[in-house]
């Protein structure tokens, strides 16, 4: 949700969005925590998000 909201502050199109998070958090290794609150991850993913 938090990358979603800053990708809405770029003025990217929703579905535009979503498909480049989604792509991004797998080049990081994040994409199976995309579903997960950021106060649940340590800091080392906190900085990657």
């Amino acid at each position: 949700e938090n990358l979603w909201m800053f990708s809405q502050f770029y003025g990217m199109r929703s579905g535009e969005g979503k498909a480049r998070i989604k792509e991004l958090l797998e080049v990081v290794g994040l994409a199976d925590r995309a579903k997960t609150k950021i106060y649940h991850l340590s800091t080392g993913m906190r900085q990657k998000m």
